[in-house]
């Protein structure tokens, strides 16, 4: 039987994963973590395809006798970075017990360098590097950062929703979506900037991300309140704002296109706070980088600064392989599936 002091004596061997690993994958998923996942959320996290790159990859730690240890892995995404598009691969799986912390970052490591590998594959040798993101709590599983490794302060705001109830203008209408209405690219598009680093989303991506998401670990279908801004003289959207509800009465704002005016959110806020407030929700909490334009909408909007709880994010580590940008990083909530 495999001990966890076994790593210490002797180097883990990691290699990529194979489609036949799944289900030692999905046995060791069920050893060490704490919520059931259904076949159905594996296939979303890694197989459903969105934005035209591979889904996914993942590396394997293995004991001396092959048995499964630790698991790393990721899904692809696009960014844009100082004036292209790059790729990026997001881990959304880091399995192992924490005394194998030291094994799980080595398979860290080598997810990075294939990434790495995998991007100039793909862009024929046009690109000079790769970066890998990976969201941390407080109580994080130790795994020490190396030279190429960057971290960025995910910065927690709260507020509440009394405040957002008043009499909306007539700014815009507020209608749930699915992302499916023609318009939703050229919005994402336009909310590319040439001063940060962000993650690009479109109509796909949204529509993956937030209503094809299995319901793992929560009672209701799909989690997500959807909410589109749009103006009552033209077709396309306007903005958006994602919410998962939360306990406590509070719901935590995973995600938003933010419209071009101030005012477009006010008043589309005040109509969402109506929703909310029939359902009971009192607080919104939301979490971003520095970089993102969001936080100066939220304060516009009243949130001010939470510290987060030790069991959820307060950082991105993002490593690299050759020059990180030096554009700063723009990271939502929604850009990791912890939420």
């Amino acid at each position: 039987m495999f001990q966890p002091n076994d790593l210490m004596e002797s180097a883990p061997k990691i290699r990529l994963l194979n489609p036949s690993d799944w289900d030692a994958v999905r046995r060791l998923h069920g050893r060490v973590a704490s919520v059931y996942r259904s076949p159905a959320a594996w296939h979303w996290r890694y197989a459903d395809a969105h934005n035209g790159t591979p889904a996914s990859t993942g590396v394997l730690a293995l004991a001396s006798d092959d048995q499964l240890v630790a698991f790393v892995g990721g899904r692809y995404r696009w960014a844009w970075s100082n004036g292209q598009r790059a790729q990026v691969l997001v881990v959304h799986d880091r399995l192992g017990p924490a005394r194998q912390a030291v094994n799980a970052d080595a398979a860290r490591k080598t997810l990075l360098c294939r990434c790495n590998d995998e991007l100039r594959e793909l862009s024929h040798g046009t690109a000079d590097s790769a970066a890998l993101l990976r969201f941390e709590s407080g109580a994080n599983d130790g795994a020490s950062a190396s030279s190429n490794t960057h971290a960025v302060d995910i910065l927690w705001r709260v507020c509440s929703v009394s405040p957002l109830v008043e009499p909306p203008g007539c700014s815009c209408l507020v209608r749930p979506t699915d992302f499916i209405e023609p318009g939703w690219d050229t919005l994402c598009q336009s909310q590319v900037g040439h001063a940060v680093t962000s993650l690009l989303k479109n109509s796909a991506y949204l529509a993956w991300r937030y209503v094809g998401h299995p319901g793992e670990g929560v009672s209701s279908s799909n989690p997500y309140w959807r909410f589109a801004f749009w103006s009552a003289g033209s077709p396309d959207p306007l903005g958006c704002v994602v919410l998962r509800p939360g306990e406590s009465g509070a719901a935590m704002l995973v995600d938003a296109i933010w419209p071009q005016h101030v005012q477009v959110l006010r008043d589309g806020m005040r109509q969402v706070a109506d929703f909310l407030t029939a359902r009971g929700v009192r607080t919104i909490r939301a979490a971003l980088t520095a970089a993102n334009p969001g936080l100066a909408y939220l304060h516009s909007l009243g949130f001010t600064a939470s510290e987060a709880l030790r069991t959820e994010p307060n950082r991105v580590q993002i490593g690299f392989d050759g020059v990180l940008p030096d554009a700063p990083w723009s990271i939502a909530l929604g850009d990791s599936l912890l939420y």
